[in-house]
């Protein structure tokens, strides 16, 4: 893509969505031309306050200079599925979608549990995200592109059966452990590490274990694969072999994304839970094949993530 400031016109499938820096969003793309192009939106979400209309007018004083909140304005929705009419509301526009809970669990506090109703607070980014605009994961989309503010046209149905699925790259990962006792534990050394990505088979088995780790990451960049899959990925893998790499002093960088973002260690920490954070879309047509395996998808472009 050009990084002038005229018009860029792209076509392809949406492939994955998260939160940037503040009021961005990350668009990652796959083009008909089967390249992954990292796009930045502008996204500040909104979100609606239901209550008597004396509560929501006073709770507009309330929150006037909270830094959180972008604008503000009232207007007309449907609070519950049985309203036959629309109810007048606070729609809140806020400048990060990250903080959304916390102003939520403000504006409870500020109604005392009863007087308000904080409505489309609890969706996720991506799918805020998609809802605002219209889309659905996996969609097929013209974009035209000027600075940091995306357009999107769709040449999809949502209602397709049929629908056309993007070329995908799927990797499989396998670490062997040279366990000291039947059981593996986080401090046996790594002795075998083996992927598999279409025809191409690569196994690395280097005898110094930092120079292991360091291989799968040059060999996952140089794969640059959509989608990695592991056994027992999040609850034991990836933990494992972020303990390793802190072992041996080279965590920060144990990179398996396209962002250059390297893995934290939560258990150093003291978290009792080692999780990457997000949700993954299912699309059939392609996933089924690989959930009936007991295998985890794990969805690539940035931080690795389990469905």
């Amino acid at each position: 893509m050009s990084s002038s400031t005229s018009p860029d016109l792209l076509r392809g499938w949406i492939f994955d969505i998260y939160p940037g820096d503040e009021g961005e969003i990350i668009v990652w793309i796959i083009s008909e031309a089967g390249e992954r192009i990292r796009l930045i939106d502008k996204f500040q979400p909104k979100i609606y306050v239901s209550g008597a209309q004396k509560d929501i007018e006073y709770l507009v004083s309330r929150l006037y200079r909270n830094w959180e909140i972008s604008s503000w304005c009232f207007t007309e929705k449907y609070v519950k599925a049985t309203d036959q009419q629309k109810r007048r509301v606070l729609q809140l526009t806020l400048k990060d979608y990250r903080k959304a809970p916390s102003l939520t669990r403000e504006i409870l506090r500020m109604g005392e549990y009863s007087k308000y109703d904080v409505h489309n607070a609890d969706l996720h980014t991506d799918r805020a995200y998609l809802f605002s605009k219209d889309l659905f994961p996996l969609a097929f989309v013209e974009i035209i592109k000027q600075n940091t503010n995306l357009s999107y046209t769709l040449k999809d149905d949502v209602t397709r059966i049929d629908y056309v699925v993007p070329p995908l790259r799927i990797m499989k990962l396998e670490v062997d452990i040279a366990k000291s006792t039947k059981i593996a534990k986080f401090k046996d050394p790594i002795e075998q590490i083996r992927l598999n990505q279409q025809e191409k088979q690569v196994t690395i088995d280097s005898k110094d274990e930092a120079e292991t780790i360091l291989k799968l990451v040059d060999a996952v960049e140089e794969l640059n694969p959509d989608f990695i899959l592991t056994y027992g990925g999040d609850s034991y893998l990836f933990p494992y072999l972020v303990e390793r790499a802190a072992e041996n002093h080279i965590l920060n960088r144990l990179i398996l994304s396209r962002d250059p973002v390297p893995f934290i260690n939560k258990a150093a920490s003291g978290k009792t839970f080692f999780s990457y954070g997000r949700t993954f879309y299912k699309a059939t047509a392609y996933m089924d094949a690989y959930t009936s395996t007991n295998q985890t998808p794990l969805c690539f472009p940035k931080r690795i993530l389990t469905v």
